[in-house]
């Protein structure tokens, strides 16, 4: 199979990533996937709200089958921090319900390789580094920020 999979989850908790660690974050009970996103090979990518994965869950399931189909059959998932992503997939509630779980042996890390390559491990980084013309678009960084991040709660008189 020379197809790969690449795969972003966008998630959001109350506690914040950086100062709790990977782990700790996906296993917050309030941690949960907003977003998945994959591609197989050069296909369309496709994106799934999974903001109401409780009522949607059949339907979000039916969507994620290319995916599932694709991990069954031994195939590779890619993604830029690949750890990130499969510590979603395992540790948060939403991941542990779904039917597959990608093996250590099929994820492949983009980050990683950059490093090895002496590359910066940064996605906008790498792309900079190797003169790909796309890069990651602010707005879309801009509302991470604003819906994945934890927020400062503030009284009402400031």
């Amino acid at each position: 199979m020379t197809r790969k999979a690449h795969l972003d989850w966008e998630t959001r908790s109350e506690i914040d990533l950086k100062a709790s660690g990977m782990f700790r974050y996906a296993e917050d009970p309030s941690t949960s996937p907003l977003v998945v996103a994959f591609s197989l090979g050069k296909d369309r990518p496709i994106g799934i709200d999974l903001s109401n994965y409780e009522k949607d869950w059949d339907l979000i399931i039916r969507l994620m089958s290319p995916l599932f189909d694709h991990i069954d059959r031994g195939g590779v998932v890619a993604a830029h921090n690949a750890q990130f992503e499969r510590v979603i997939w395992e540790k948060t509630e939403f991941g542990k319900r779904l039917p597959i779980r990608p093996k250590p042996h099929q994820w492949n890390c983009t980050a990683a390789r950059a490093r090895l390559l002496a590359l910066p491990g940064s996605l906008n980084g790498a792309a900079e580094a190797l003169g790909v013309p796309l890069r990651k678009d602010p707005r879309g960084e801009a509302l991470i920020k604003l819906f994945c991040k934890p927020q400062i709660k503030r009284s009402k008189g400031v």
